[in-house]
């Protein structure tokens, strides 16, 4: 069972304006948090075996496209939900969800 309504207590969020990735990559290395970038990418770590930073920024693609590849070279990790077609994608709620519910199953807050 997940409280939803109080979630934004002790999962901090952040939306930023388009072209603003590097400057929101740069300023959380300084403040660090380990960078993850969550996409359908060769050569990522899966899910199920990844182990998530104590701190860290997530960074979701949108619905209607990728990460820019600018941006994934900045994450210091990136990880991929497994699923049955590899080039299909979740919808980004779904995609943020099973991340953060996945790393409330392993421990972390």
């Amino acid at each position: 069972m997940t409280d939803v309504s109080n979630g934004t207590k002790w999962i901090g969020t952040q939306h930023w304006a388009e072209g603003d990735t590097t400057k929101v990559l740069v300023a959380a290395e300084l403040a660090g948090l380990e960078t993850v970038a969550v996409e359908v990418v060769p050569f990522v770590e899966w899910l199920p075996a990844f182990e998530h930073p104590t701190r860290a920024l997530y960074l979701f693609g949108p619905e209607d496209g990728s990460i820019p590849e600018d941006a994934l070279d900045m994450c210091r990790r990136k990880v991929m939900i497994p699923q049955l077609y590899a080039k299909v994608c979740l919808n980004l709620a779904s995609a943020v969800n099973v991340v953060l519910y996945d790393r409330m199953s392993k421990g972390m807050r």
